[in-house]
C-alpha cells in the first residue's frame, strides 16, 4: 500500500511541476477555465456549475435564486448551505448561502433556490439582484453545513428571525412533501406584521400539517423572545431540540434566555450568517498594522477585521465567505496578536497561517500580504 501512496503522490508532484512550467500554474484544468467558459458556461475545472433560471423579488431587501445545477452536482439535506460563486469587475467572488428549498424540488426539478438579504452597505448581495439573469451561470459548491435536523425522534423547535427563515423552509417543505411525522414548532420573528418572508406559504405548510404548529411574532406588538413567550407557545420546550437562526443580535438574547431557562446546552443548535460579534471594548486599538509584501499599513481604532483593514486601503485580498468557512482569505500572520471572532480566542505572537476576514488585530501587527 506504502508503494501506491509513494508513486501517487510522485505522480502528483510531477504533474504539478509540468503544470506550472507549461502555464505557471499547478492545475492544467483551472488555467484552461476561463478559456474554456465562454464557450461552454457550465464547464468547470473544480468546482460546480449552475444556471439561472428566475430571479424572484421576496420583499423589499429579499430576492431568491432559482438555481439550476449540472447534473453531476451532489444532492443536500435541509438546513444546509452553498457557496456561490459570480465574477465581478473580473474578479472571482464567493458568498455562502442557505438552500431554501427542499431536496424533494431538486430531485423532482432539477432547482434549488437561495433566498438572498440584500446586506446594507453590501458590495455583492445588493450587486447580484441586479447582474444575475435568466441566462446567467454561476459557481456553485458542494452543499456543506451541518445545521441539519440530528435526530428525527425528538421534537424541535425552530426559532428565526428575519432571513434566518430560509433554512427552516426548507425543512418544513421537505416535510410538508413527505408524510410527516416529527412534531415541530416555529417561533419566526419581524419587526411587523406583513414583513415575515414566505408568510402564505408558512401558514399553509402549518394548516396542513398537525404535527406543525407555526407562530408569525412581531416584535412592534408582541416585543422581542422572552422566557414568557416561550412558556405559551412550546410549554415542554426542555423536551425539545431547538434550532436558532437569525441576526446575531437575536441569536445572543434567544441563546441566554434558553440557558437562563434550564435548556441543555446540547440541545442548542445555531446557525449564524456572519461571525460572532466582538466585544472591541477589550482589545487593544493602538498600534499599526502592516502588510509586508504590499508596504501598506493601516492604524488601528477601526473595530474591524483584517480584511476590512486591507481593503480599506485599496489592497484587495482574496476572499469568499467572510465569515471563517471557505478558508479563501488565509494568510501568514509574521508577528503580532491576533483575535479570532470564530474561536474566541487570541493567537500567540508568532508566525502562524491565519484568516483574515475572522481575525481582529491586537496592537502591531505584521501581515505576509
Amino acid at each position: 500500500m506504502s508503494n501506491i501512496q509513494n508513486k501517487n503522490t510522485w505522480l502528483h508532484k510531477a504533474y504539478t511541476e509540468f503544470s506550472m512550467a507549461l502555464v505557471n500554474n499547478a492545475n492544467l484544468k483551472s488555467y484552461a477555465e476561463p478559456l474554456i467558459q465562454p464557450l461552454f458556461p457550465l464547464w468547470s475545472a473544480n468546482d460546480y456549475r449552475a444556471q439561472v433560471k428566475q430571479v424572484r423579488s421576496e420583499s423589499q431587501n429579499c430576492y431568491t435564486l432559482v438555481l439550476k445545477p449540472t447534473k453531476k452536482w451532489p444532492d443536500f439535506q435541509p438546513g444546509q448551505y452553498v457557496e456561490l460563486q459570480v465574477i465581478k469587475n473580473g474578479a472571482k467572488v464567493s458568498r455562502c448561502f442557505s438552500i431554501s428549498s427542499p431536496p424533494e424540488q431538486f430531485a423532482q426539478l432539477g432547482t434549488i433556490e437561495l433566498t438572498i438579504r440584500a446586506q446594507d452597505k453590501g458590495r455583492i448581495t445588493p450587486w447580484l439582484k441586479q447582474a444575475l439573469t435568466e441566462t446567467s451561470t454561476v459557481g456553485l459548491s458542494a452543499a456543506q453545513g451541518d445545521f441539519i435536523i440530528k435526530d428525527r425522534s425528538r421534537p424541535i423547535l425552530m426559532i428565526a428571525g428575519g432571513s434566518g427563515i430560509t433554512p427552516f423552509r426548507s425543512y418544513l417543505y421537505s416535510q410538508a412533501m413527505i408524510e410527516p411525522t416529527q412534531k415541530a414548532s416555529l417561533l419566526y420573528y419581524a419587526r411587523n406584521q406583513g414583513e415575515h418572508l414566505f408568510e402564505q406559504e408558512l401558514n399553509s405548510i402549518g394548516d396542513g400539517n398537525k404535527h406543525l404548529t407555526t407562530h408569525l411574532i412581531s416584535t412592534a406588538e408582541m416585543g422581542h423572545f422572552s422566557l414568557e413567550q416561550l412558556q405559551q407557545q412550546c410549554p415542554n420546550y426542555l423536551d425539545y431540540d431547538i434550532y436558532i437562526c437569525g441576526p446575531n443580535s437575536m441569536i445572543k438574547a434567544v441563546n441566554n434566555v434558553l440557558l437562563d431557562a434550564k435548556v441543555n446546552e446540547q440541545n442548542i443548535y445555531i446557525e449564524r450568517f456572519g461571525p460572532a460579534p466582538v466585544d472591541f471594548s477589550q482589545l487593544d486599538k493602538a498600534g499599526t498594522v502592516n502588510f509586508s509584501q504590499s508596504r501598506k499599513s493601516a492604524e488601528l481604532g477601526s473595530h474591524t477585521s483584517l480584511l476590512a483593514l486591507a481593503e480599506n486601503i485599496g489592497m484587495q485580498p482574496e476572499s469568499g465567505c467572510r465569515m471563517g468557512i471557505c478558508h479563501k482569505c488565509s494568510c501568514r500572520k509574521k508577528s503580532g496578536v491576533v483575535y479570532n471572532t470564530l474561536t474566541n480566542s487570541y493567537s500567540d505572537t508568532g508566525q502562524e497561517d491565519i484568516q483574515l476576514c475572522v481575525s481582529v488585530p491586537v496592537g502591531e501587527v505584521i501581515i505576509e500580504l
